[in-house]
Formats: C-alpha cells, structure tokens, sequence
C-alpha cells in the first residue's frame, strides 16, 4: 500500500513539473488516460489516483465527456488564505498596505516593459468598467500582474480576492465622493501614459487611503 502511495505522489509530482517547465500550459487539454499512462510508464490505475489527487488540489479539471484540462491557475484554489472565515474588518489597514506594495512592485516593473506594452495596459485600463473603486484597482493589478507575466504577484493577489470583496461591502463607492476618487484614477492613468512612475505610486497610495477613509 505505501508503495502505491509513494508511486502515486511521484506521478504527481511529475505532471506538476511538466506544467511547471512549461510543456503543458494552462488550459491545454493533456492526454487520454492510455497517451498518457504510457508517457509516463505507469499503469492507468496509478495514473487515476494521481489525477483524482491533482483534481482536488484544482492543478487539473475534469470535464465531463471532454476529458481532463489543466487548469487556469495551477493549483490556485478560491479563497485559498480561507479568508472568507476572518472578520477583516479591523485588519483593514493590513489589507490595503499589502495591495499597495504589491502595485507599487508592478508600477515600477513596468519601468522594464517596452512602450507599446504600456500603452495595451492603459487601453486596457480605460476600457475596465469603474463600478466599486477597490474591487477595480485590484482588477487592474491583476491584469498588470498578468500582462507582464508576473505569475507570483498575480496569485498574491488573486489570494486577497476574498479581503478586497468583504473590505468593498463595508466601504462601498459613496456617490459623494464618486468625484474624487475618479479625478485621482484619471490622474493616475495619465501618469502611468507618461511613464511617471513615481508619480503614479504617489497616487494609487492617495487612492488607498480615499477607500481607507
């Protein structure tokens, strides 16, 4: 039994490392259970355990009389911090300092990126609806994140998910200070268009301390 255990998380292993070094992708379907059991020199027995394994750790996803696909983000699960059981209220300033360390860590690599890459990203930017402020910067944070394939920075803040959304139902868009908070956005995109960076974390922290209150 422990030798089948042992085999089984070596497959695993296995396939994690193969996504790793690139040669599955996210959202490529892999192969049948036969394909695949060869491929790696395992029976179809021990490579169901395997999967069945990843599946639950969401590395894969099995679709239903379509086969079996990696996932999107790898091994990322919802909520994987279990943040929807903390009352984040009071950590409020925790939440908000760590989403500003993480867009000042982008800001500036966007220092590294050409100019047409940054001209996508505002594009992108000023087409993304503004409905609750928070919940937008985060989502642009994360298409900044994703742009520039900052993988670890995007599934930090894919961590906060959770946080943002409770931090946005305490402290929703009030239309009285709707006026400023678009004023500081439109300023800052327009410092991020003009590549003035330290500008810009000068004023996603304004905006931060704006949802702080």
């Amino acid at each position: 039994m422990k030798k089948t255990e042992s085999l089984t998380a070596k497959v695993e292993q296995s396939i994690c490392k193969l996504i790793r070094e690139g040669y599955y992708q996210p959202g490529e379907k892999l192969p049948n259970e036969m394909a695949l059991s060869s491929d790696l020199k395992i029976s179809r027995a021990t490579l169901r355990e395997a999967l069945k394994a990843l599946n639950t750790q969401n590395v894969i996803e099995v679709r239903r009389g379509i086969g079996t696909f990696i996932s999107q983000t790898p091994g990322m699960v919802k909520d994987p911090l279990g943040l929807s059981f903390v009352n984040l209220e009071p950590h409020m300033l925790d939440v908000l300092h760590m989403e500003y360390q993480m867009g000042a860590l982008l800001i500036d690599a966007l220092k590294d990126e050409s100019q047409s890459a940054c001209d996508d990203l505002i594009q992108q930017m000023q087409s993304t609806p503004l409905r609750e402020v928070f919940s937008w910067l985060h989502e642009i944070l994360k298409q900044m994140a994703q742009q520039m394939n900052r993988e670890y920075i995007l599934r930090l803040l894919m961590a906060q998910d959770e946080a943002i959304n409770q931090i946005q139902a305490v402290h929703p868009l009030q239309s009285e200070t709707k006026e400023q908070y678009t004023y500081y956005i439109n300023l800052w995109v327009t410092q991020l268009s003009q590549n003035d960076f330290e500008a810009a974390k000068d004023t996603f922290k304004i905006l931060l301390e704006l949802i702080e209150g």
